[in-house]
């Protein structure tokens, strides 16, 4: 929905000044607030991080341990040939993971692309092709294309605007606040 203009009477600079002044003073109480807020938090998570930090070690090594455990038992725990099995708290398992796709030392990926397609291998090479809204906008400007060309490639154009902006001299609000 778009924005409606206010159909009211025009407004003097000392008012939007005293505008900007209440809206100042609002955003430094919602960032003293924050701030408050902020060291609330950071102090709960500094009484909990001794025991989170044991819990995950813990964990860890509990993990890990298991993980020795049933490879050292696989033969024994999954005699069919299974990948997992079901207990009475859990599950446990192997999965198999693919090899990963690295760059040799020394090789970048354009050197890469540039030596797979000198091999005819474009197949294996990702190339991304998506429209180039900058360059739209600039040969449309320079009159180098036309809105029927654009159309009959379904590409329309959407009018741009201006946007309000507006910026609080936070220093001067606080100068006004300690004045009472």
């Amino acid at each position: 929905m778009a924005i409606q203009k206010a159909k009211g009477a025009p407004v003097r600079r000392e008012d939007v000044d005293a505008r900007l002044l209440a809206i100042g003073k609002r955003e430094l109480d919602m960032e003293a607030l924050e701030n408050e807020m902020n060291r609330e938090i950071d102090a709960v998570k500094a009484r909990y991080a001794k025991r989170l930090g044991s819990l995950a070690h813990t964990i860890k090594a509990g993990a890990q341990g298991l993980r020795m455990d049933v490879e050292d038992s696989r033969d024994a725990l999954f005699p069919t040939k299974r990948k997992t099995i079901n207990l009475l708290f859990g599950k446990v398992g192997f999965r198999g993971q693919p090899g990963s796709v690295k760059l040799g030392e020394g090789i970048n990926t354009e050197q890469a692309v540039t030596l797979l397609e000198r091999r005819a291998l474009h197949h294996l090479v990702h190339i991304e092709k998506r429209v180039s809204k900058d360059a739209i906008r600039k040969r449309l400007a320079d009159g180098e294309i036309g809105m029927p060309l654009l159309q009959s490639c379904g590409i329309m154009i959407v009018a741009g605007g201006e946007d309000f902006w507006y910026q609080v001299d936070r220093a001067s609000v606080r100068e006004e606040m300690k004045k009472g």
